[in-house]
């Protein structure tokens, strides 16, 4: 069965690099539009922590506050058709695109482990949903266990690990408006001490490595996943898009590249007034 479609606002320049590679970019989850990544939810389980229990959570609240690097790689994606705010934001100022796709089947076409992620908004839900983790570190080990013998210091490393895999799930309810989904691909191992220092081992457990691009000034780590040309449905311009010859252009190049016909056939023009 399908998924419900989704969106990625983005630039001509953009569809052009993903058609033509047959790949999708994934960024570090640091490098994102939101500042508060990763963050948000740290903040709001220390919240929980110092509320509850501060004492006993000591230990996972000073984890918490160390800001560390890791390799977490997302694309995002809208539930949204035809979004103004995000053809302002992502797809050029509205002269863009954006290519409606099936997540799953993109998710579904490569070897690696990625993960589909409806983001949460909702702090109500996300507290629900760090209480259940946060509820398993007060669990008390049973004595003459394995886990026992090995100790607290696991004990911490695990809820921290799972705090971490929560947040990639939480954005500021500030955010809601986008309704994003979310490709996730990560590795389940800690980032070195020295974090600068590239891994060649590392790297290789992701598909095609771990490269760079630039972003205005900021060097941005990102790796690409599989993008089956089947998994587009439809390809919508934006409201400051070229006119008729610039489509048909653009018509022209997908269907040079492979893109099926009623991709090519069936592309539609974005109904918001916009002229920037």
């Amino acid at each position: 069965m399908a998924d419900k479609p989704a969106y990625h606002y983005t630039s001509v320049e953009a569809l052009l690099q993903i058609v033509k590679s047959k790949r999708f970019r994934l960024s570090n989850i640091f490098f994102m539009n939101d500042a508060m990544e990763v963050e948000w939810c740290f903040n709001l389980a220390r919240e929980i922590m110092l509320s509850q229990n501060p004492s006993t959570f000591a230990p996972l609240i000073d984890r918490t506050q160390e800001r560390g690097f890791q390799h977490v790689f997302c694309g995002c994606f809208s539930r949204l058709k035809d979004d103004l705010s995000q053809w302002r934001g992502y797809a050029d100022d509205g002269q863009g695109v954006a290519i409606e796709v099936d997540v799953t089947e993109i998710a579904k076409a490569n070897t690696a482990y990625i993960e589909k992620l409806d983001v949460i908004y909702s702090k109500t839900k996300q507290k629900a949903g760090l209480d259940r983790i946060l509820k398993a570190f007060l669990t008390p080990i049973k004595k003459g266990t394995l886990a026992a013998r090995v100790g607290e210091r696991l004990k911490i490393a695990h809820s921290y690990f799972q705090l971490s895999d929560y947040a990639v799930r939480c954005k500021n309810p500030a955010f809601s408006s986008e309704k994003e989904v979310r490709l996730v691909l990560r590795t389940t191992e800690m980032s070195a001490d020295n974090v600068w220092r590239y891994d060649e081992e590392l790297a290789h457990k992701f598909p095609n490595g771990i490269d760079f691009r630039l972003r205005g000034k900021t060097l941005v780590p990102f790796v690409e996943i599989e993008m089956p040309l089947s998994a587009i449905r439809r390809i919508w311009l934006g409201p400051r898009f070229g006119e008729e010859m610039a489509q048909i252009a653009l018509q022209l190049f997908l269907s040079k590249e492979g893109v099926p016909d009623r991709v090519v056939e069936s592309i539609k023009r974005s109904r918001a007034s916009y002229r920037g």
